[in-house]
C-alpha cells in the first residue's frame, strides 16, 4: 500500500507580514506598466495598505488597474486616487 498525496497549500494573505513594502510596491508597480496601466501608480504602507493614484484614459483600464491588485497580498480594499481621463 502508499499514500499519494494530493493536498495543496494555498498562498495566505499573511504571507504579506513576512516581506518588505518597498518590494511588493516595486512587483505591483511593475506589473502595472507590464499591462499597459504605466499612468497609474500603486503606494504601498507600511501595513502594507494600498493607494493606487494617478489616470487611466478609460474606466475599464482604471477598473483593470484594481482587479490587477486583487492579485497581490495587501491589506484591505485599496485606496482609490484614480482619475479617468479621456
Amino acid at each position: 500500500a502508499s499514500v499519494i498525496d494530493l493536498m495543496q497549500v494555498a498562498a495566505s494573505r499573511q504571507t504579506a507580514t513576512s516581506r518588505d513594502p518597498a518590494r511588493l510596491e516595486g512587483e505591483i508597480n511593475r506589473a502595472l506598466r507590464s499591462n499597459g496601466l504605466g499612468g497609474v501608480t500603486a503606494l504601498v504602507a507600511d501595513d502594507f495598505s494600498v493607494t493606487l493614484k494617478g489616470s487611466a484614459n478609460s474606466a475599464g483600464n482604471k477598473s483593470r488597474a484594481f482587479q490587477l491588485l486583487s492579485q497581490f497580498p495587501v491589506k484591505g480594499a485599496p485606496k482609490d486616487r484614480v482619475f479617468v481621463v479621456e
